[in-house]
């Protein structure tokens, strides 16, 4: 019997872990839907037998035996009703196994027959495809050969004209060998001639060499000489010169002597008219008329004769323009200083008409003044308006030099020499005239009028000028004090304007291209003199110059006139 109960023992033991494999599969089996079917199958049916095998070693048993067993042990007859219990209940689990099995089978049939389907359609999809693709291919194929058909006879008409051109090219250069061959030809020919009148020409060089290099030295022995005789003059002049200034300082000895007796003389008659003013002052006292200036018919009768001495033209060998004259200046030795605006030059020529030296300006140049300087030799003063700038030139024999240069504020045209070494100057724009010093400073504002065009200063401190509108003005430069702006209907083109010593003012007509003669009240008193009616009627005279009793008048187109007053 303990056999028996070991045996059952054991049996439970087996069914109870049978039961623990069969839910754990069954887990498996739920959670995983792909578990093999056959193995479930094979599971059930081991457990299956070995649930018969217990069943017939039972049923082999005695039930005597059974029952004494029973009433033997309680817990042995409870052991096998647990077997029972778990008998049917792995018949359930096998149940429910097939049932899963068998579900599992049918979606499994499902899967494949829809795999199938889908397999049908994707091979009649795919055959679809391939016949589209045949399809293509055949119309590709065709109109390649069409293609290959066009390109065929395209490469037999390009083969065709390739060909018309290579004749057409052949032709072409044989003619242009049989032309480059004439032209060689003619080419040799020609050369062939240059080369003999080159040959021609350099034996005529030579020739005229050797005759210029005789006259160049029959020249040099000339020039030797003339300077010679130059250098000898000079020496003489020079002498000369020194006794010419010897007698100007005795002479100027004896004339501050006499100035100063005639000045005693006026001081002592003034105070005489004092005193008699005093002695007379209960009774009423004669009107006497104000000191004026010369009256005009003295100034006519002063100025009656005026001739012309000689005539020229400022122009030179080189000029290829003509020349525009804007402002003369006499200097001593009988030199004139010509400013020529069209070629940014200033000229110095002699009165008889010999060009002596030329200037070149960095800007085109306007007017000029003689100025009193003791830094610089015979000082002349050049506006150059476009520059801003006055030059300060040093004329000194046939030579001219700048010295030094003024940057203004503005571009001043007119300009006067003044006292002190200061410079009046004109802008055509208000404020018109200033006085500056020679370091090109504004001392101050002299006057506002139109636009003036030329300028004079008299030694007593008065300036006179010319402007655009027809106008003369004389102004008084230290009270700055207009004496008069007036028109003078007999001048229609007032320009230059000159001062003499006895303060009257010499003025050009531009227009009519005549001098007249007007007072210091800016009254008209003559006409002196005009241009002679041959001259270009087109040119107009500009600008005047007085040194001594000569005058010299300039046109614009570089006529120069020398006149002698008496």
């Amino acid at each position: 019997m303990k056999a028996v109960k070991r045996k059952v023992d054991a049996l439970e033991r087996q069914a109870q872990e049978d039961q623990q494999e069969a839910q754990k599969s069954c887990s498996s089996g739920e959670l995983q839907v792909g578990v093999s079917a056959d193995s479930m199958r094979s599971k059930t049916l081991r457990l299956t037998g070995k649930l018969e095998g217990v069943k017939n070693q039972v049923q082999a048993l005695d039930p005597e035996s059974i029952i004494d067993i029973s009433e033997i042990s309680r817990e042995n007859f409870i052991t096998v009703k647990g077997l029972w219990k778990l008998l049917a209940l792995l018949k359930q689990k096998n149940q429910e196994a097939q049932t899963k099995c068998s579900t599992l089978e049918s979606e499994l049939e499902s899967v494949k027959q829809k795999a199938q389907d889908e397999r049908s359609t994707f091979e009649s999809e795919l055959e679809s495809f391939k016949q589209k693709a045949q399809d293509e291919r055949s119309t590709f194929e065709s109109e390649l050969e069409s293609f290959k058909q066009k390109m065929h006879s395209k490469c037999s008409t390009l083969e065709s004209e390739l060909e018309s051109v290579k004749q057409n090219v052949q032709d072409e250069r044989s003619t242009l060998e049989s032309e480059l061959e004439s032209v060689r030809q003619e080419a040799q020919t020609k050369c062939s001639t240059l080369e003999s009148e080159f040959e021609s020409v350099r034996q005529e060089a030579q020739t005229k060499c050797s005759t210029l290099e005789s006259e160049l030295d029959s020249v040099r022995q000339e020039a030797q000489t003339k300077c010679s005789t130059l250098e000898s003059k000079l020496e003489s002049v020079k002498q000369e010169a020194q006794d010419e200034r010897s007698t100007l300082e005795s002479e100027l000895e004896s004339t501050k002597c006499s100035t100063l007796e005639l000045e005693l003389e006026s001081v002592r008659q003034e105070a005489q008219t004092k005193d008699s003013i005093k002695e007379a002052a209960a009774a009423p006292a004669a009107v006497t008329p104000p000191p004026t200036a010369q009256s005009a018919s003295a100034l006519s009768r002063s100025l009656k004769n005026v001739r012309q001495r000689n005539s020229f033209t400022a122009c030179l060998s080189t000029d290829l323009r003509t020349p525009q004259i804007w402002d003369v200046q006499l200097l001593p030795g009988g030199r004139l200083l010509l400013v020529d605006w069209s070629k940014d030059c200033v000229n110095l020529f002699n009165t008889q008409g010999q060009h002596l030296h030329t200037l070149e300006c960095r800007s085109a140049p306007y007017c000029l003044a003689v100025l009193d300087s003791s830094s610089i030799r015979h000082a002349v003063a050049v506006t150059l308006p476009d520059s801003s700038a006055i030059d300060l030139l040093e004329v000194t024999g046939d030579d001219i030099k700048v010295k030094r240069t003024l940057q203004t504020s503005r571009g001043y045209d007119a300009v006067a020499a003044s006292k002190n070494n200061t410079l009046a100057v004109g802008y055509f724009s208000g404020p018109n005239i200033d006085l500056i010093d020679l370091g090109g400073r504004v001392l101050r504002h002299i006057c506002s009028i139109g636009r003036p065009r030329y300028m004079n200063i008299e030694d007593d401190g008065y300036l006179v000028c010319s402007t655009v509108y027809n106008k003369i003005v004389r102004v008084e430069v230290g009270t700055r004090t207009i004496a008069f702006d007036k028109s003078v209907p007999q001048i229609k083109d007032p320009s230059g304007v000159n001062i003499t010593s006895d303060g009257s003012i010499i003025v050009t007509d531009g227009q009519n291209k005549a001098l007249h003669l007007v007072s210091s009240q800016g009254d008209w008193i003559k006409q002196l003199w005009s241009v002679p009616s041959d001259g270009d009627q087109d040119d107009k005279l500009w600008s005047v110059s007085m040194d001594g009793s000569v005058c010299v008048c300039v046109t614009g187109r570089g006529s120069v006139f020398v006149l002698d007053y008496s």
